[in-house]
């Protein structure tokens, strides 16, 4: 508004200002009750909000969402809450309230911010949090600890207000962990390294730069103010802060103090939620170990602290909350950086995805590290130290042995001119129980993607959304009669295709679940097959499923009347029908039948036997050795039994005999019901069929072809 006033100050002359003062926390949560209260009442099918919920809410908006004033940012938090619940249903076909865990869980989804921090329910073990990062780097216990601190006192809501969640200024040599552990900081809070933004001061050395990286101008907006303005929750690295112009001190000043600023656009971005870290190398270049009688050594806090105050200006170091020293790393802790290289090696995609496993005996990871530690130069001279010594050797082996080395075995062995490579060649056999097994079921997941593709699947969803919408119509009014019973034939079908849907969706997540775990087995040089054998079970499951999902919007045939006929003299219905008889009873199918018999008279007429026979008695007749019976007048009932049987219909051609004799049966669907009577079972159309010669059904073109 002060822009805009400034560039058309006619126009503003002639308009008074209004300022309206926003409202407090308090004022705020009775304004939120009272929308709800009337929401309840005016808007009985939409979500409501839960009365323990409104204090979080507001407190949320209020110490997350700084750029904003209340109560809109609450109200506005809460629509959008509200509205992200309006697509699903509980089991009674109700919108499902907003309660106190929604809105924490749909909060950390709608900003990043994990759970763990937001809620007073949850615990943060200082303990467990440093033993996590002291894993991933080594060293720097004091520099680790500070963090955790930091995090700590986030949790408990104890930072101060209106400035950036943390200022760190990390101080020490280079390669010991500064950057990493900003990595690290990040991936632990908002679950991925991404969500660090990274500035190298060193693009920033002259003063042009530095307004292309805060102020902006009136086309467009400064690099950090816009990163943090998209993503405030975030992690800040602004790495060899010493190198930046003069001119980005004087404006981080007011970053790291009051945690805002403002582009030449007019528009603030807010630093509140941010952690602020930055990286220096101050003073390295210039320490030297004390000399001379009575010499006494300083350590490394107090060196790097005095650096820092006879670089920065008072006042800007009197705006970092932590300055952190990184030690210089010792010989011990260079042999821990080694084997966690080595082990960093195993992972590397050139072995894992060959299956080749690597072995590299304790003594020689020691003598590496001793022959490539420098303490000027840290981890990252001791990881060009590794990749020389050790990765070389083993691309050059790797690559000589070309398709020999799938499934082998690397050994690092120790000889008087040097390391040596010893690749055990290994069978394909055993890299394809890892490697290739994972392939395939990537291969086999990418099916299931097509037939989750398929539009008759997409418009069971369409439908559904189409049901909640008209179901909450239907809750604003008060039906009666015949209105009142579509409302419940409309709950019933939503019921019917939301189990359907969600179980479909469920086992699809679980078999991305499944094949992620192998994918993390395999990187990991481990055992893939009991996730693969997961994720086929899945698989299998979605296959029986996926029918139903197929025929959810088609009419329900779950009856249906054919009849079986086989070719010439050779034995076939036991092929099609035995199956049939064992997959009945999982599908929930009630399987009966009539054998065709002859009648004992002149005309040698063919009938329907009288007796109708149950499933085992159809077992039993199929398997006698001598059966005289060529048809089967079968009836199935169950659900959706008609839908999938009709497809049957046609010529079954199986595999020939020993003795090359032709094995074909005939499935013909003559009604879609399985009840009937005596004059139906005479009609022409459902009468057994005559025999047909073995070379009729020869040239006859077969509807299916089973192995």
């Amino acid at each position: 508004m002060d822009l805009l006033e400034h560039r058309h100050p006619g126009l503003f002359a002639v308009l008074g200002r209004v300022r309206l003062e926003p409202l407090g926390t308090r004022q705020t949560r009775e304004a939120l009750r009272t929308r709800a209260a009337w929401q309840r009442q005016a808007e009985p099918s939409r979500s409501s909000l839960a009365e323990d919920a409104v204090d979080p809410l507001v407190d949320l908006a209020e110490r997350y969402l700084p750029s904003r004033a209340l109560p809109g940012k609450a109200i506005r938090l809460y629509e959008e809450m509200r509205a992200g619940l309006q697509q699903e249903r509980t089991d009674t076909g109700q919108v499902p309230m907003l309660t106190r865990e929604r809105v924490y869980s749909l909060f950390s989804l709608k900003t990043g911010v994990p759970e763990f921090l937001l809620r007073e329910d949850r615990a943060l073990l200082a303990a467990e949090v440093e033993a996590s990062f002291r894993r991933q780097l080594v060293g720097q216990e004091t520099a680790v600890r500070r963090v955790v601190e930091t995090l700590c006192m986030v949790k408990a809501g104890l930072q101060p207000q209106g400035k950036p969640l943390a200022t760190f200024l990390f101080v020490g040599p280079t390669g010991v962990g500064k950057t990493e552990l900003a990595r690290l900081l990040a991936t632990f809070l908002f679950g991925s390294p991404e969500r660090m933004f990274r500035f190298d001061m060193s693009e920033f050395m002259d003063s042009w730069a530095a307004e292309r990286l805060i102020r902006g101008n009136s086309q467009g907006e400064g690099l950090l103010t816009r990163r943090v303005r998209q993503q405030p929750f975030c992690v800040l690295l602004l790495d060899e802060i010493e190198k930046a112009h003069p001119a980005v001190f004087d404006l981080l000043l007011q970053v790291c103090g009051e945690g805002r600023l403002t582009d030449a656009r007019g528009q603030t971005a807010w630093f509140h939620n941010a952690i602020i870290i930055m990286t220096s190398n101050l003073g390295v270049a210039h320490r030297r170990s004390p000399l001379g009688i009575g010499a006494t050594s300083v350590d490394d806090a107090s060196y790097y602290l005095r650096e820092v105050h006879r670089h920065f200006r008072p006042e800007f170091v009197n705006r970092i909350d932590q300055l952190i020293p990184f030690h210089a790393l010792t010989s011990e802790q260079a042999a821990e950086v080694a084997r966690l290289g080595v082990e960093r090696l195993r992972q590397r995609r050139g072995l894992f995805q060959r299956g080749v496993s690597l072995f590299v005996p304790p003594e020689i990871t020691t003598a590496l590290a001793t022959s490539g530690y420098q303490e000027a130069y840290g981890a990252r001279a001791m990881r060009r130290h590794l990749d020389q010594q050790l990765v070389v050797p083993i691309a050059r082996a790797l690559s000589a042995a070309g398709p020999d080395a799938q499934g082998g075995r690397v050994v690092i062995a120790s000889r008087p001119d040097g390391l040596a490579v010893e690749l055990t060649k290994g069978s394909p056999k055993t890299a394809r129980n890892q490697l290739d097994l994972v392939r395939d079921l990537q291969a086999q997941r990418r099916v299931i993607d097509t037939l989750f593709r398929m539009d008759a699947v997409e418009h069971v969803g369409e439908r559904i959304h189409f049901l909640v919408a008209q179901l909450a119509q239907g809750d604003q009014k008060k039906l009666r009669g015949p209105e009142a019973a579509s409302l419940g034939q409309l709950q019933h079908e939503h019921s019917r295709l939301d189990a359907l849907w969600s179980e479909a969706w469920r086992l699809r997540s679980a078999l991305l679940a499944a094949e992620e775990l192998a994918l993390m087995a395999l990187f990991a040089q481990q055992d893939a097959t009991p996730f693969v054998d997961d994720a086929l079970q899945q698989m299998k499951a979605i296959r029986q499923l996926m029918p139903s999902v197929l025929l959810a919007l088609q009419p329900r045939r779950d009856q249906i009347t054919l009849i079986l006929q086989e070719a010439g003299e050779t034995r076939g219905l036991e092929r099609w029908l035995l199956s049939l008889l064992e997959d009945a009873p999982r599908r929930g199918w009630s399987v009966e039948g009539r054998l065709s018999v002859t009648h004992k008279t002149s005309e040698r007429k063919r009938k329907w036997d009288d007796k109708l026979l149950n499933a085992e008695q159809l077992r039993k007749e199929l398997t006698a050795p001598s059966r005289a019976f060529r048809e089967v007048l079968l009836s199935v009932n169950g659900t959706n039994a008609g839908a999938f049987l009709a497809l049957e219909a046609g010529f079954h051609r199986y595999p020939p005999t020993e003795k090359d004799e032709l094995v074909q049966i005939e499935v013909k669907p003559v009604a879609m019901s399985t009840q009937l009577f005596q004059k139906e079972l005479e009609l022409p159309a459902i009468a057994p069929p005559a025999q047909r010669a073995g070379k009729e059904f020869r040239e006859a073109p077969a509807d299916a072809r089973h192995p």
